[in-house]
């Protein structure tokens, strides 16, 4: 997945349990991709679509302004999922999907 890279800096995403979770922005060369977030996994990064885990998200983020992202993240996730195992779990669930079509867009690239 050549030119994707992952920011060093967590966005901590707080849910209603107040358990956390630290998401991290994903580049592709250089440039943020709004859709793509990163979390710790396996000592490494599991790359994933926020709109796999939440159709609003996917629907809302591609049009907001880039000072508002991070908010409609945070608040999107916190009302959507009770906590940071039940976020994590859907992650993990959609872990084959994701690693393909990100497989299939670097075979475009």
């Amino acid at each position: 997945m050549s030119g994707l890279s992952v920011s060093a800096q967590a966005h901590q995403i707080l849910f209603r349990n107040e358990t956390s979770i630290g998401l991290h922005r994903v580049f592709r060369c250089g440039t943020p991709l709004t859709l793509l977030r990163a979390l710790p996994f396996a000592g490494g990064f599991l790359v994933f679509d926020l709109s796999d885990v939440s159709r609003q998200l996917g629907q809302d983020l591609p049009g907001a302004p880039a000072r508002d992202v991070s908010g409609l993240v945070f608040y999107s996730l916190r009302c959507q999922f009770p906590s940071a195992d039940d976020f994590k779990a859907c992650v993990l669930s959609k872990r084959t999907q994701v690693i393909t079509t990100l497989a299939q867009e670097a075979i475009a690239a």
